[in-house]
């Protein structure tokens, strides 16, 4: 039986999460699939544990690197051998609801003009209790626009042409920020998309590399530099900008110049991408909804970080004025 979808998992030092991520794909209500899982040189037992599932049902592939190649190269050489006409990810430390893959095959199905679709998520920690839940943009539009500044998508959460994923692929240029380098090449191109419904759990645990400052750092570079190749299509800005932009938003600065200069910066772009793309009525609202959740977001962080040292500094100046 030929697999309708084809997903895709990368695992290093996955042991502790892996074994609930695979259950989560074996149990899904659409069954015409292929689970391809690449063991990127773990040091703990990740291989042992795919393969008792593999032994188990023919569904699940192991692949093994003989040396570490990173995530990106990791799931190109699982999309060369993907037998799907769709491809799915999931994260070794993730879990797919049961009728995820259904809904996002059917979506696709049924509108042969969007290449890759993605979806709302539960947001978990290690233990597996629910932290918040996380909604992604629908709107071809809106995606483009906050592609700009931020991530349109959970990767853990698409499903994609097999043909439009092969033809752009994970860059191994872009650390950490393969999956945002891959939205910017498919949006030149394809429509893409987001479901309401809430379909995987998120993990965000301590071991995480999303939150490694080391990780974290390459993640943001790599990622400026899609962020600067995007915005000049809009707006003329160098490097340095789009660098204090990206984290001010990412809240990796904190110091007021790169607050109030970042709130320009987005209220320009918002009017120049508003002006080039001509969006409809209800997605220019929302559009500027964007903008205004970013600038107060700021405007916060001044509140809670400035007002209280400018209100210290101007007692202590009162004081040293009236000689108390």
């Amino acid at each position: 039986m030929e697999p309708k979808i084809s997903v895709i998992m990368t695992a290093y030092n996955s042991s502790k999460h892996i074994g609930e991520a695979i259950l989560s794909i074996l149990n899904q209500t659409l069954e015409e699939f292929e689970l391809i899982v690449v063991d990127d040189c773990s040091l703990d037992d990740t291989s042992e544990i795919v393969r008792r599932y593999a032994d188990k049902d023919p569904r699940v592939i192991l692949l093994k690197n003989t040396v570490n190649l990173k995530p990106a190269l990791s799931r190109n050489k699982a999309l060369e051998i993907a037998r799907g006409k769709y491809v799915a990810v999931l994260d070794s430390d993730d879990v797919s609801l049961p009728n995820r893959l259904r809904e996002q095959y059917d979506y696709l199905e049924r509108n042969q003009d969007v290449v890759l679709v993605g979806c709302a998520a539960e947001i978990i920690d290690d233990n597996g209790k629910i932290l918040g839940r996380k909604y992604y943009p629908k709107d071809f539009k809106e995606i483009k626009f906050v592609l700009l500044l931020k991530n349109p998508f959970v990767h853990s959460g698409i499903l994609g042409r097999k043909q439009a994923m092969t033809e752009f692929g994970y860059s191994n240029d872009h650390l950490h920020s393969e999956d945002l380098k891959l939205y910017s090449n498919l949006v030149s191109k394809y429509k893409i998309t987001n479901l309401d419904n809430i379909l995987i759990k998120y993990r965000q645990s301590a071991g995480s590399v999303t939150l490694e400052p080391e990780t974290r750092q390459i993640q943001l570079a790599n990622a400026n530099k899609i962020h600067h190749d995007l915005i000049n299509q809009y707006l003329f800005a160098s490097p340095v900008k789009v660098k204090i932009a990206i984290e001010t938003i990412h809240k990796m600065r904190h110091d007021l110049f790169s607050i109030l200069s970042t709130i320009v910066f987005c209220r320009r772009l918002t009017l120049s991408y508003v002006e080039k793309e001509q969006p409809n009525i209800e997605t220019r609202k929302t559009i500027w909804s964007i903008y205004s959740k970013e600038k107060e977001m700021l405007l916060g962080q001044i509140f809670r970080v400035h007002v209280p040292k400018l209100y210290s500094a101007a007692k202590k100046t009162y004081r040293v004025l009236s000689g108390n």
